[in-house]
């Protein structure tokens, strides 16, 4: 429920909108100024509704960001502050590494899939995403090749309540390592 009420405006301004016609509709049909009045209510509940389906930031929302922003540092190139966003040392190191080997010209993310396990303790997500980089290696051994690209992303969010990564893995779409890929499995 928290969901639909957090990450779906539409969805509930309609099951409100719909609760206040149906009260609406029972006033027009028995006369009863009760349901009239509950009806109006309802309905005025629709904007307060929207207003705290927006302001109400997710966990699932606070991720699927800070996705948008690292894929904007990496497809500019600032690769501090793509890795701000890594809070393990060690993968940190890695991905430091990594980066600076590639001039990104372009970074699409699509299929972004997140599942948080908020039993665990600290609270733990795991994102899969597709992506497409538009990259050149240091060195010329390839340029502005287009490059679809799986990863698999561990968040944990940390004792100030915000979200950091603590694992990464990238693969082709498949899913099966190559000589790219960060880790083999």
């Amino acid at each position: 429920m928290k969901t639909v009420l957090a990450e779906y405006p539409v969805l509930l301004s309609l099951m409100i909108g719909i609760t206040a016609a149906a009260l609406i509709y029972g006033w027009l049909q028995t006369g009863k100024k009760q349901l009239g009045i509950m009806g109006l209510l309802v309905a005025v509940m629709v904007p307060v509704g929207w207003y705290v389906s927006t302001s109400w930031v997710t966990d699932r929302e606070q991720i699927r960001a800070l996705i948008d922003q690292t894929a904007a540092a990496v497809g500019a190139n600032d690769h501090e502050t793509a890795v701000a966003v890594i809070g393990n040392v060690e993968t940190k190191n890695r991905a430091r590494a990594e980066l600076p080997r590639y001039i990104f010209d372009l970074i699409k993310v699509s299929g972004v899939q997140i599942r948080i396990a908020e039993s665990s303790i600290p609270p733990q997500a795991d994102v899969d995403i597709n992506a497409l980089a538009v990259v050149s290696a240091k060195g010329g051994q390839f340029t502005n090749m287009r490059v679809p690209r799986r990863l698999f992303l561990k968040f944990q969010k940390n004792d100030d309540g915000k979200w950091v990564v603590v694992d990464y893995n990238h693969t082709p779409l498949d899913g099966r390592p190559d000589t790219y890929s960060s880790r083999r499995y």
